[in-house]
């Protein structure tokens, strides 16, 4: 029958009119049901190509909640059978020249001299990606006074190495299979480290500032990494010398691991069960 004549049909039955309204009533929850909102969420990369770049290979407690054993969850879906270790770049892996050769470039005694007289901003911005090294050389300082940026910038290249005991702890990881990653407060001068140390020989360049938009402690970048990655917050165990953007990483439920030098960190790993 069509509706019309099922509507006509029901009218001439004894109670016809309660008859309809229930047929009424069903044809609008079956319409209900039949609501679908599209998903066009676009997809993209997971992790930054280093391939361009012709060589790929692959207090309080310093740990933060390291106990929890790794679980499932709905934002992240299933967790790995391993932790996934995260590292921070400057200060945790590889040398940072700011600190030291960077005022001594300049003719300070120390980088307190320079914190009053550099434009901070321009900075934070070059990580951010938002300017690029020209205009951080010309603003670098308040008063866009005239200078060697550019031999700073080589100075830098020159300076970047391995931090003490480290390449030994992350090739051990490496070759255990564990699955690395670098999230990193760093300007377009990561492709430099690249060129001379070779992280990617065991992690990946996966998340870094300049390419997001955004730096730690920032919330979003650690949702952005787990969101990625695709695991629960609690299989990722971040290394990094901030406290603060370690304490943000478990604020999002990450574990967490301020570095302090290679002994104390295989320790606070072995805390997380990793072994070194």
């Amino acid at each position: 029958f069509g509706l019309y004549s099922t509507l006509s049909l029901c009218m001439q039955t004894k109670g016809g009119v309660a008859c309809v309204c229930a047929l009424l009533l069903a044809l609008i929850s079956d319409a209900d049901a039949l609501v679908v909102t599209p998903n066009f969420a676009p997809a993209r990369s997971r992790f930054m190509d280093v391939s361009r770049m012709g060589h790929i290979s692959r207090s309080k407690r310093a740990v933060r909640q390291c106990a929890s054993p790794l679980r499932a969850t709905k934002e992240g879906g299933k967790a790995p059978s391993r932790p996934i270790i995260v590292w921070d770049v400057m200060s945790t892996l590889v040398y940072d020249p700011f600190f030291v050769e960077v005022p001594k470039f300049l003719g300070m005694k120390s980088v307190n001299e320079l914190y009053p007289i550099k434009d901070g901003e321009a900075w934070l911005a070059f990580e951010r990606g938002e300017i690029c090294e020209g205009e951080l050389l010309r603003d670098f300082f308040l008063d866009r006074r005239e200078w060697d940026g550019k031999g700073m910038v080589q100075m830098l290249g020159e300076e970047y190495r391995w931090l003490p005991g480290v390449e030994d702890m992350v090739r051990s990881l490496s070759e255990q299979g564990y699955e690395m990653h670098i999230l990193s407060n760093y300007p377009v001068w990561w492709s430099t480290i690249e060129e001379k140390l070779r992280l990617s020989r065991y992690m990946q360049w996966s998340f870094v500032s300049c390419q997001e938009g955004m730096r730690k402690p920032d919330a979003r970048i650690y949702q952005l990494v787990a969101d990625r990655l695709a695991v629960p917050p609690s299989s990722i165990i971040f290394v990094d010398d901030s406290p603060s953007n370690v304490d943000a990483a478990v604020a999002m439920g990450w574990k967490g691991c301020v570095f302090e030098g290679v002994e104390r960190l295989q320790s606070d790993l072995l805390e997380c069960g990793v072994q070194v």
